[in-house]
């Protein structure tokens, strides 16, 4: 009997490859939102620093105060384009998870035919074996019988 080979195996290894491109994907834009989250937090934790030194400070001028109002102005501008960064990176993420979801069930899908294709070769395999077996034990019993017998005579 002939090597067992899977005829969709180029298949496999494409969707394979797709698979790991759609995690990756995946990945990518995790790690970029998770930046872009930090990045938020940081400036919101500078924009509250902000707040409490000038608070702290017993005396302030007029000019002092605008300056610290326009920077916690922009630290809070920042932020919020950092959320809306974060956000359209997470609708993003939404289709990239599915696209990852959908390749991995396909992989699947040819793995699970390949192992039953692989189960069907072996099965096929083993009948073959074992009339093989069957036919060289009746050949070993037909010969010995024949040579306990003695040639007929005529």
């Amino acid at each position: 009997m002939k090597k067992f080979r899977f005829s969709l195996a180029r298949v496999l290894e494409l969707r394979e490859r797709e698979l790991e491109a759609a995690q990756s994907r995946v990945a990518e834009l995790r790690s970029r939102r998770a930046s872009l989250e930090a990045e938020a937090e940081r400036l919101e934790s500078e924009r509250r620093e902000v707040g409490t030194r000038t608070i702290a400070k017993p005396i302030l001028t007029g000019r002092e105060l605008v300056l610290v109002n326009g920077y916690a102005t922009e630290l809070d501008h920042r932020r919020r384009l950092t959320v809306t960064a974060a956000l359209r990176i997470r609708t993003q993420e939404v289709p990239a998870v599915q696209a990852a979801v959908e390749a991995h069930r396909k992989v699947r899908l040819l793995a699970v035919l390949e192992s039953k294709r692989r189960r069907a070769h072996q099965v096929a395999f083993d009948r073959e074996q074992e009339a093989l077996v069957a036919d060289l034990y009746l050949a070993a019993i037909t010969r010995r019988v024949s040579r306990a017998r003695p040639p007929p005579s005529e």
